[in-house]
């Protein structure tokens, strides 16, 4: 018997329905499928690092010193004090939220009416509150109240919304019309065949395009709500969802901030450069990178011309870089449980670099040196101090100097010197002729090979010269001197005879291969080779130029300069280009019994380990590397340096030409030197004769090298200045000589190290050749 159609029809929903129930078990069944087995592991993953708690421990740069532990160059942390408007809006509704369920709870059966002034009663204390602690921390920062509340106003709020409002419509507009109908249907079906296939791909197990979805979303999500890691730092654009309060607060004023717990504010950790003892050898000491900084948030110098670390900041960038730590452990409210901490890297700071600078000798020549460019406003001013016995630099002035944060110069500078590179360590640098204070190294020569005897006369006014053939050409060349016609060694180095010392040398030069000779000697005191300070202070080796001695060629089985008349210039420090250093360290070989020393800048590098595992500020330190003096070679006898150290105290006594430098009871040694400045490249000058002239008549270097008590030497000190000008007319150039102008500045230096050091007095006395 057939059955009714009305049956059919429900047995056929029935079938209908029951298919639809056995579809959806089954996708039920595969999706748990799908994320118990197939994805069980990746979604472990993901719930494993919801829970994870990661923090990188910042560690702090290296510390400079002096020889003394005084910090020349730290870095502290600091904090910027910030507001997230989300965040404040958050927690206030919060703290709404809670109040006004305590309001409801009161009141067992409330009606809409309590609701409302519950809800604005619980609105208007919470905001009240939010109020008062806004003032607090305007006053607390010293900022003016109605400007501070506008800043942390949650009107900055609609600032994300606006850009999100106009993203949506940016992307509707670049999505094309849709047309006709059977178009908008093309489109649907098209969309509808994207989901079909993905979940094919899911279920089959092709998940890359799974995972692709994943990881957009996740962008988009981010995107959507940037999370707060970037500082908004001074200089820099930033993040909008942060509003800067206050740039660079110490530890006191964050943990106040901290503990009053106003929505929104954070206070966020950077780290900053900073010189305790002021900017004194700020060429040595540097400037660091920004790039070097613990995290890229130190203020970097405004006016720094593009370069990269300066000094010691750049050289011992390698020891002064800190190691930051790592914090693992599984967190509860964007906090971490304490006894759930998987990993623990404590940061392991830079180390110390402690130099053989003196700060109580350096700011006595940064003073000096300062006064003397304002009195003859010169292009540049170059002090060095260091021990003889040991090449350890106890102070190194360069002016101008800058100041390392922000780059800008320190005082006043002049015309000449506004043209010089404000960051350019002239001391190691700058090639220049030193004038007399290079007789040193040919009166060393002659004495060292016996060729001239203390007592021993030279006829420095005759014009007859009675030499070899290849000295007779050149007699014209040798200035007439004032003075005595008869002078011996002793005298020549007093007065700084110029004819007497090219004659002295003559004595060495007629011999077979005497010229040779003399350029081994200059060599031997470090003329043409460089010191290697370049290493530290982070210059290359062409920032150290070697200096240049005369060429030397050979002629008929023999050695002999290649301009003839150089040897009628180079004794007298002309036509011969010294650093300011290697001259020093020349000057520190009379003083140091016939011996050159390696300059020494740093002394010792200290390692800081963590003393245990843990968080604290306690440190093990230990001396990772010691470095020691190093004597580079000897180039004359030590009865040789002692003789020449006596004959240069002479020059600080009357009618000597250091004169104006003698220190009553230090008894100092040295020499002056006075030297024309070469005319730059193009330039040409006509002299009263009517000839060209390579060399200014109007422009000097003036140097002031010596040591100090003559015979037990502790310290060495060169003055140099370039081109001085006039006090009364810096239009013109200064002509009294380097006795005049360097003598004071180095008697002041001696007069108060003495004083600070405590170095004994002598007592009066005659130097053994001054005449009673």
């Amino acid at each position: 018997m057939p059955l009714a159609p009305k049956f059919i029809l429900h047995r056929w929903r029935f079938h209908v329905l029951l298919l639809a129930l056995a579809i959806m078990f089954i996708w039920l069944g595969s999706r748990l499928y799908w994320l118990h087995i197939h994805e069980a592991e990746y979604l472990q993953e993901v719930a494993a690092s919801a829970r994870v708690y990661e923090r990188r421990l910042h560690a702090l740069r290296g510390e400079i010193t002096d020889c003394n532990a005084n910090v020349l160059a730290q870095s502290q942390f600091v904090w910027d004090i910030v507001i997230d408007p989300f965040d404040a809006a958050g927690k206030l509704n919060e703290i709404i939220n809670s109040r006004y369920k305590k309001e409801i709870i009161k009141t067992r059966h409330p009606s809409e009416r309590q609701k409302d002034a519950a809800r604005a009663k619980a609105t208007s204390e919470a905001m009240a509150e939010n109020a008062e602690k806004i003032q607090w921390l305007a006053r607390l920062l010293k900022e003016e109240p109605r400007q501070f509340a506008e800043k942390t106003s949650l009107r900055w709020k609609i600032k994300p919304l606006v850009r999100t409002r106009e993203k949506k419509e940016e992307t509707k507009a670049a999505i094309p019309a849709k047309g006709t109908p059977a178009r908008a249907l093309e489109d649907s079906w098209a969309s509808w065949f994207a989901k079909i296939c993905r979940r094919v791909c899911s279920a089959t197990g092709l998940v890359e395009s799974y995972h692709k979805r994943m990881r957009e979303m996740r962008e988009k999500t981010e995107r959507r709500h940037p999370p707060l890691t970037k500082p908004p730092f001074e200089g820099a654009e930033p993040a909008f969802r942060h509003v800067l309060l206050a740039n660079g607060v110490n530890l006191d004023v964050k943990k106040v901030v901290e503990a009053r717990k106003i929505p929104g504010v954070r206070c966020i950790q950077r780290a900053i450069r900073t010189y305790p003892s002021g900017f004194i050898a700020s060429q040595i000491v540097g400037m660091a990178d920004a790039e070097q900084r613990t995290d890229g948030g130190g203020q970097s110098p405004k006016n720094n011309k593009g370069r990269k670390g300066l000094g010691l900041e750049k050289g011992m960038n390698e020891w002064l870089s800190p190691t930051d730590g790592t914090l693992i452990s599984e967190q509860k409210n964007n906090e971490e449980i304490p006894w759930r901490r998987k990993q623990l890297i404590p940061p392991t700071p830079g180390m110390r670099v402690e130099t053989t600078l003196d700060k109580r000798i350096q700011e006595i020549c940064e003073e000096q040196a300062a006064a003397a460019a304002a009195l003859y406003k010169p292009e540049g001013i170059v002090i060095i101090v260091s021990e003889p016995s040991t090449g350890k630099i106890r102070a190194f002035a360069n002016w101008p100097s800058f100041n390392p944060i922000t780059g800008t110069p320190l005082g006043e500078l002049s015309e000449a010197s506004k043209k010089r590179d404000l960051y350019r360590i002239a001391g190691v640098s700058d090639k220049y002729e030193p004038g007399s204070v290079f007789k040193i190294i040919p009166f060393s020569v002659v004495i060292n090979e016996g060729i001239v005897s203390p007592e021993e006369q030279f006829d420095t006014k005759s014009n007859l010269l009675h030499f070899p053939v290849r000295y007779r050409g050149i007699k014209r060349d040798l200035v007439r001197e004032k003075g005595e016609p008869m002078k011996n060694i002793q005298d020549m180095v007093k007065h700084s005879s110029n004819r007497g010392t090219v004659l002295a040398l003559m004595r060495l030069t007629e011999q077979q291969g005497g010229e040779k000779l003399f350029a081994n000697y200059m060599e031997l005191f470090g003329i043409g080779s460089r010191t290697g300070i370049y290493e530290p202070i982070g210059l290359s080796e062409a920032h150290e130029p070697k200096g240049d001695i005369p060429k030397l060629t050979r002629r008929n089985n023999d050695w002999e300069f290649a301009d003839p008349t150089a040897i009628t210039r180079v004794p007298d420090g002309h036509g011969v280009h010294v650093t300011p250093l290697q001259m020093h360290f020349a000057m520190s070989v009379i003083a140091n019994e016939g011996k050159l020393m390696k300059p020494m800048l740093v002394e010792r590098i200290v390692k800081k380990k963590p003393r245990d595992e843990s968080l604290g500020d306690e440190y093990e330190e230990e001396i990772f590397i010691q470095n020691k003096p190093v004597l580079r070679q000897t180039p004359i006898k030590a009865t040789t340096a002692r003789q020449l150290a006596q004959y240069l105290r002479g020059v600080f006594l009357p009618k000597g030409t250091g004169e104006s430098g003698e220190c009553p009871g230090y008894e100092p040694a040295g020499k002056t030197g006075t030297a024309q400045r070469k005319l730059e490249d193009g330039e040409v000058r006509i002299n009263a004769f009517g000839k060209k002239v390579t060399y200014s008549n109007t422009n000097w270097n003036v140097t002031l090298s010596g040591f100090f008590p003559f015979e037990t030497p502790l310290y060495v000190v060169s003055v140099i200045i370039f081109d001085p000008r006039a006090p009364n007319n810096p239009a013109i150039g200064c002509n009294k000589g380097a006795g005049a102008i360097c003598g004071p500045v180095f008697k002041n230096i001696v007069e108060k190290m003495g004083e600070i050091l405590a170095i004994p007095k002598a007592e009066p006395r005659l130097a053994p050749h001054e005449p009673r």
